[in-house]
């Protein structure tokens, strides 16, 4: 199907860039006898450490005229796993693969490979999402057999399922680069419907008539869980990559249409929906998601990002005998939000 092409395109895309921004990072020199090593480039800051002439560390990113670095091992467990220093006291070296670590006692030239991931284990993203719903979601029943001697029927199409909603995820990376985390979405829509009854003629049999409505608003909720496995790249600088995937569940309600009042002259040719009757229906269904999330922070913590997600699961709903629905939940979504790093 042609959504579900454009979302292998995109998280390939994402896969891709993931690869180029962890297999390589900057590092940079000192220049000076002794450049030291502080807890912030701005406020109140102490001295971590200090490194000597010519000792190379990874670079986190540039902040103004600092630099944020790995601290090389042993140091990253005192004050965090990350530090700055003046960009006048070092020299940027060419981009190449991370540095491995320096065995204990052999001295501290290298950074940790995955010093900078290590300190910001877990994320939580708040949403707001659009979600492009293609298929409409529609239900119809049996009627009218308990007032004439024939069986015909009453089709509602509540239409597609459109529009906004919020969502949130949190993460946690549980080993290496990979993680567990738990999200959910809600939607809410106010909408009317198009129904369609087919009712029985009163003289003739197999002589169904047509008649057509527009309700008024009619109420739908659709609320997901959804329980992914996270990959987590090292961050590149201030860019973060995450893509997940995992099982989801539905729950999801909407008002819907259980009978009409007619108007029938004689002959009885025709026949008028005047009103309908409504009541609610509730269904638990479980389905899958998955996504590609870039997320951009312009502090240690705080950041903002976007990406897309498909959602998916076929409606029914319970306790709805003899009812026909068809319909999906979730779709392809577009997320924009602010992003967290703990």
């Amino acid at each position: 199907m042609p959504h579900m092409s454009f979302v292998r395109i995109i998280l390939s895309w994402v896969f891709v860039i993931s690869i180029a921004t962890a297999a390589a990072a900057d590092t940079v020199r000192v220049v000076v006898d002794r450049a030291l090593v502080w807890t912030s480039p701005s406020g109140i800051s102490v001295v971590i450490t200090q490194l000597r002439k010519d000792q190379t560390v990874e670079v986190v990113r540039r902040v103004g005229d600092w630099y944020e670095i790995v601290l090389p091992r042993g140091l990253a467990s005192v004050e965090g796993s990350t530090g700055f220093i003046r960009a006048s006291q070092v020299v940027l070296q060419t981009v190449g693969p991370r540095t491995a670590p320096t065995p204990p006692g052999r001295g501290t030239t290298a950074a940790r490979p995955r010093g900078a991931a290590a300190r910001h284990p877990g994320i939580f993203n708040i949403d707001a999402t659009y979600r492009v719903g293609r298929k409409d979601l529609t239900r119809s029943i049996p009627a009218f057999a308990d007032v004439f001697a024939e069986e015909g029927t009453i089709a509602t199409n509540y239409g597609n399922r459109s529009g906004f909603a919020v969502s949130v995820l949190f993460g946690q990376r549980i080993r290496g680069q990979i993680g567990l985390g738990v999200g959910g979405d809600y939607y809410f829509r106010k909408r009317s419907a198009a129904l369609e009854a087919h009712v029985p003629h009163p003289f003739f049999f197999n002589q169904l008539r047509t008649a057509t409505f527009e309700t008024g608003t009619l109420l739908g909720h659709e609320a997901a869980v959804h329980v992914p496995v996270l990959w987590m790249p090292p961050a590149h600088g201030s860019i973060k990559i995450l893509v997940y995937g995992g099982p989801s569940a539905f729950r999801v309600s909407q008002t819907v249409v259980t009978d009409v009042s007619l108007d029938e002259q004689y002959p009885y040719d025709v026949a008028t929906v005047t009103g309908v009757a409504t009541d609610e229906r509730k269904g638990t269904r479980f389905g899958y998601h998955a996504g590609g999330d870039v997320s951009y922070f312009f502090t240690r913590s705080t950041g903002v990002g976007g990406g897309v997600r498909y959602t998916h699961a076929t409606l029914k709903f319970d306790h709805d005998a003899g009812a026909t629905t068809t319909g999906a939940g979730g779709d392809l979504q577009a997320v924009v939000g602010l992003r967290f790093k703990f």
